[in-house]
């Protein structure tokens, strides 16, 4: 039995040598091949990178929507601001159809003051008022003008 002396024993592993590259030798008809086949591996890569951000980009963008209240965005909504009210009425009555025209009174009705919880029956008239019933059982007359509209009860 053969013993190893106590330095060999207690030596640390063996650590590889740090190397720096100063230099770099490759043909040119080798490195335009490279390139080549470094930019069509890129294409695939590209196109999971872009999907991935769109997936990312819509959950934040379709998270951040409806915590805002917009997912909505497209349907007909029942409460239009003055100014949307305002601009040119009769016109935009005369265009809309069903639930906008509804829309468009009901806004006209809730910014003249009016109470009224949903339009259930309109009517327009040869001049071009309405006739609006509610589902409170009021009935008012829109009369669309340039800057709004003048709401009477009837």
């Amino acid at each position: 039995m053969t013993s190893e002396p106590a330095a060999q024993q207690s030596a640390p592993a063996a650590v590889p040598p740090r190397v720096t590259v100063v230099d770099f030798d490759m043909p040119f008809g080798s490195m335009i091949w490279f390139i080549f086949k470094w930019t069509l591996a890129a294409i695939p890569a590209l196109f999971m990178l872009v999907l991935l951000a769109s997936v990312i980009f819509g959950v934040l963008v379709g998270g951040v929507a409806g915590l805002a209240g917009l997912s909505q965005i497209g349907q007909v909504r029942d409460v239009l601001t003055p100014s949307e009210v305002s601009m040119d009425l009769a016109a935009r009555l005369r265009e809309a159809k069903g639930d906008d025209a509804n829309a468009l009174l009901l806004a006209a009705l809730r910014n003249a003051g009016k109470v009224c919880p949903a339009v259930t029956d309109r009517t327009p008239d040869a001049f071009g008022w309405w006739t609006v019933q509610c589902a409170n059982g009021k009935s008012y007359t829109v009369i669309p003008r340039g800057d709004g509209a003048q709401v009477n009860d009837k």
